[in-house]
């Protein structure tokens, strides 16, 4: 009867180990891109699109949960679904959860097959005033995924509205834009043409 004890006991002890290794593993947040030294975010909440309705808050809501519904279904990626649920955030004006989910996208992006999640994240680094953060994501993903000129443009406008004197950095983005894409209209229209 006591070994009976003694096993139950140590098979209990296995399944306490392995349930804590499974939480820590699915509750531990990689840092992909942590905060520049630089910069200071005064708050992590921001005017979102559905910011104040409750219709449209509750609708993001339903969304981030069926979305957290599908990871392991096979039907999308963690990726995918890390950023979907983090474009999720933004709409409702929830950096920190925006910024955490764009870091499990990242984390599993193994490859570092595309920039779409950096892009995101130099774009919410804007938006909370984190401007060398921003810098740092919007260079990721133009590198990267260079073969996007959507993340070349973000890059070279970003610099351009927030850094125009540094025009080392300008011209060095410039040139990957165009090494990539061949001769390119002059960077006014650049710039213009940028989607943020």
């Amino acid at each position: 009867m006591k070994r009976a004890y003694a096993i139950g006991g140590s098979i209990a002890v296995v399944i306490l180990i392995i349930g804590g290794m499974w939480w820590y593993r699915e509750t531990r947040v990689p840092i992909a891109l942590p905060i520049a030294p630089e910069d200071n975010i005064a708050s992590w909440n921001f005017k979102g699109a559905y910011t104040g309705n409750p219709e449209l808050t509750a609708k993001a809501g339903a969304e981030i949960a069926w979305l957290k519904s599908l990871r392991g279904e096979g039907t999308y990626t963690d990726y995918e679904l890390y950023v979907s649920i983090a474009g999720a955030y933004q709409l409702l004006g929830e950096g920190g959860k925006e910024y955490e989910y764009l870091n499990r996208a990242i984390a599993k992006d193994v490859g570092n097959s595309t920039g779409l999640a950096w892009n995101n994240m130099g774009a919410l680094f804007e938006r909370l005033g984190a401007l060398h953060t921003a810098r740092e994501a919007y260079s990721r993903a133009a590198a990267i995924q260079s073969q996007v000129l959507q993340y070349h443009l973000a890059y070279l406008s970003f610099l351009v509205d927030y850094f125009p004197e540094d025009k080392t950095a300008i011209d060095a983005a410039l040139a990957a834009a165009q090494k990539e894409f061949g001769n390119l209209p002059d960077f006014e229209n650049i710039r213009a043409q940028s989607p943020s």
